[in-house]
């Protein structure tokens, strides 16, 4: 790559929506040629196809455009798929991770997705094809016992086009389209139809029984670690399972398709349905329909995934996009006639669960972006005042004079702490209360994780009270809980004003141990100053792009060090006193918190964490000592050498830069004081703000819009394109044309020039038709008219 990287991290939302999966494949074909083209450019591959050689003329155009240009690298790093666009979501995420080509499901949907090869019954009498509407007196006769499509055969058509997809590994150029290191997150929702019994923990009774149906298969790549998409069988499970249209194909069931398949899905049975086997029940005896019909938001996984794991260590602009091939138009009245009944049905099961929570998962977007701007304001209201603070603390000629490590930390935060004390009042309490309780969350969770808990789980539940009883037992709230036992009517003593809150040493203590979280809040708010910066590459007085990468490298390598720190998770390089350490930690663990005894004890007493907590206070006390030396060790020194990692990287930055960065660092726990209960009681995180982009017909309008519109597939409820090849082969090359256009449109609004669109969508319209001509049979003429239309852009 030509210059210093900034990063297109690309997130996927893919709802259903039946025959319009066919446009939305065409979007999702495009995108996976962009970034193969920008993988291929960085890692010095030539480009395979003609759109992809477009692709990186226009990366290297934007890159050699000026000093301060960045080389834009793009990047897909997490999908959310639902019903037929689960299909789409799932095949993009096989071909990013292993580089293969999407051709076969593009075949598939041509060949395969028709009503004449989908529907049961004969498909030729005496040689001449029977169509589908031959066949509707026979399937009115079965229609009330058996669904009227092939889902047999759908299986194994998605099976074998994944099985195609590993015949060409290489796809011509690297091993994946994934940098090293860098994760694929693929969230697919699926719908038990019978439920497994969730026992739900009250008050009175102890418990009462209800069934949960809602369900999401996690697939997940890692170079070097990690790779859920060589499992084809499982993918094929995910695919027919989530686009399992209700009274049109038949309910899945695990085991029976196992059997179709010849392939066994036990490896991702036991991943993904953890929380059936601690709760007595079993996915083989159940059967699974389209995962719309609960849980048609994807947009949460998305967000979730993109919020609090995907770090990047250059520039990045993050864009989620959603692909809505229907988006109609804005209303001109209300309301309408009486709807029939085969409309009002179809209208349920599709278009209003389909468009209801679009709506509202993009107003929790706007929501979370208000919130983070709110965030934002007292950061840059609260600096100098901060600064000043810090001043009188923090000498310039100490910090000019001497090495990180000799800097008095201890007595700089000592003097921090009583600051923050004294500044922040009655306020002060309520944030200690909730910092030791999120930290013993965190280490609940980390418990939960050795154990393999589910989050959802009635163990994960117990082991959080446990956690969080026996630590107030302790006396880690001492002064921040109210008394259990106090009368609401009895009369108050008057008391003098008191000195400001001062944490017990026990709770000092316990905070300097386990308080990782605190730690990674204080890296990722330098992180955040680092990547205000990029905005004044190239202004003087301020850092370099390579030195900004370099910092950022350096921070998300320590954030990294106290994620495996949280989760016990060892480096491929760690020793084996290390490993010796985990393990012990580990069987602690298992023995305060062993499966078949928190079972017995769920039946027996229920979540109650004060009894579980006092019947194991021994193990339970084992364990937390145990722990608290453990990190007590392994942190102690993290903020010395992480400033003295960073010297190095800012020597050559202004004095004043660098006691910007020192100010955020040694006075954060002022900031903290500010920001974390509104973080932690908004569920905020520590995410930046999300840019939304949809991918619909309407954003793109370069070419002339057909009579009639792009989509056919819109037509009859959204089914019309499984009735047409036509209409799938139309659909299927709008969508790779209208995405191209609005993926230049991106690459040039995050490198800030000023390209002319069209000469570049000129040349990308061309290539894909030049790509996909031939297998375009039966529009000829229309291909014929976008090549004139093309040539007079």
């Amino acid at each position: 790559m030509a210059g210093a990287a900034k990063e297109l991290r690309l997130g996927l939302v893919c709802y259903g929506g039946s025959s319009l999966c066919i446009y939305m494949h065409g979007i999702t074909k495009e995108i996976n040629r962009l970034v193969s083209a920008s993988a291929s450019r960085a890692a010095g591959i030539a480009a395979t196809t003609g759109s992809e050689r477009v692709y990186v003329d226009l990366l290297e155009k934007l890159a050699g455009s000026g000093e301060k240009a960045p080389d834009l690298r793009v990047i897909v790093d997490v999908i959310a798929g639902t019903s037929a666009g689960g299909i789409n979501g799932i095949f993009l995420g096989k071909a990013l991770a292993g580089n293969r080509s999407q051709d076969a499901l593009r075949d598939l949907w041509f060949d395969d997705g028709d009503m004449n090869q989908l529907v049961i019954g004969p498909r030729k009498f005496a040689g001449i094809p029977i169509s589908w509407k031959a066949k509707i007196p026979l399937l009115l006769k079965r229609a009330l016992k058996h669904s009227p499509l092939r889902g047999n055969d759908m299986a194994i058509w998605l099976h074998q086009a994944l099985g195609k997809m590993d015949a060409d590994p290489s796809n011509g150029g690297a091993a994946s389209l994934l940098p090293p290191g860098h994760p694929l997150d693929l969230w697919v929702t699926i719908t038990d139809f019978y439920g497994y019994e969730r026992l739900i923990p009250l008050s009175r009774p102890r418990f009462v029984s209800d069934p949960r149906h809602r369900h999401v298969l996690n697939f997940h790549y890692e170079s070097g670690g990690d790779d859920h998409f060589d499992d084809n069988a499982a993918l094929t499970f995910a695919a027919r399972t989530t686009s399992c249209f209700p009274a049109v194909f038949p309910p899945v069931n695990p085991a029976q398709l196992s059997q179709t398949l010849d392939a066994s899905l036990d490896p991702m049975l036991a991943r993904c349905f953890r929380i059936y086997e601690l709760n007595g029940a079993d996915p083989n005896k159940t059967y699974f329909i389209d995962g719309g019909v609960l849980d048609n938001k994807p947009f949460g996984w998305a967000i979730e995934t993109i919020t609090r794991s995907r770090p990047a260590e250059s520039e990045v602009d993050r864009r989620l996009l959603y692909l809505e091939p229907d988006p109609g138009g804005f209303a001109t009245s209300q309301g309408g006639g009486d709807p029939e009944t085969l409309a009002a049905a179809l209208g349920a099961l599709t278009n209003i669960p389909r468009s209801e929570p679009i709506l509202d998962d993009l107003l929790d977007v706007q929501e979370h972006n208000e919130r983070v701007a709110r965030i934002r304001d007292v950061i840059e209201v609260n600096f100098d005042r901060v600064a000043a603070l810090i001043d009188p603390i923090v000498p310039d000629d100490l910090l000019a004079g001497q090495a990180p490590q000799q800097w008095p930390w201890a007595d700089w935060n000592k003097q921090v702490n009583e600051i923050v004390a004294a500044n922040a009042g009655m306020p002060y309490a309520t944030y200690l209360r909730l910092k030791i309780a999120a930290v013993l969350h965190g280490f609940a969770q980390a418990i939960c994780t050795s154990c393999n808990y589910p989050a959802e789980s009635n163990q994960a539940a117990l082991v959080r009270a446990a956690v969080d009883c026996w630590a107030a037992a302790r006396g880690l709230y001492g002064g921040l809980l109210h008394d259990g036992d106090a009368q609401p009517c009895a009369e108050r003593e008057r008391l003098p004003p008191s000195r400001p809150f001062e944490p017990t040493p026990e709770q000092i203590r316990f905070l300097q141990a386990f308080d990782l979280g605190f730690m990674r809040r204080r890296v990722r708010f330098v992180v955040a100053a680092l990547n205000w910066w990029y905005r004044c590459v190239g202004v003087d007085g301020f850092p370099t792009r390579q030195q900004l990468d370099d910092g950022k490298a350096i921070l998300y390598e320590n954030i990294a060090t106290l994620d495996a720190l949280a989760h016990l998770h060892l480096s491929d390089g760690a020793g084996q006193s290390e490993r010796d350490a985990v393990e012990r930690l580990k069987e602690l663990v298992r023995a305060a918190f062993p499966v078949d005894s928190l079972a017995a004890f769920l039946q027996k007493e229920g979540v109650d964490g004060t009894a579980y907590a006092r019947s194991h206070a021994g193990e339970l006390a084992n364990l937390f000592a145990a722990a608290e030396a453990f990190y007590s060790e392994r942190v102690r020194d993290l903020g010395p050498a992480l400033l003295a990692q960073l010297a190095p990287v800012t020597a050559d930055w202004t004095p004043a830069r660098r006691r910007d960065l020192i100010v955020r660092y040694i006075g954060f726990p002022m900031w903290d004081v500010l920001l974390y209960p509104v973080q932690e009681l908004s569920q905020i995180g520590e995410g930046d703000a999300i840019e939304v982009v949809r991918v619909s017909p309407h954003e793109a309008t370069l070419l002339p819009v057909p009579e009639g519109g792009k989509v056919e597939g819109k037509r009859e409820h959204h089914f019309y394109a499984f009735f047409s090849r036509e209409a799938r082969e139309n659909d299927y090359l709008w969508g790779r044309l209208d995405a191209a256009e609005q993926l230049v449109r991106l690459l040039l609004d995050s490198s800030n020039e000023d390209e002319p669109i069209h000469t570049w969508c000129k040349q990308l319209f061309g290539a894909i038709l030049d790509e996909e001509e031939q297998a375009l049979t039966t529009i000829k003429p229309k291909v014929a008219q976008l090549r004139t239309e093309i040539a007079a852009l």
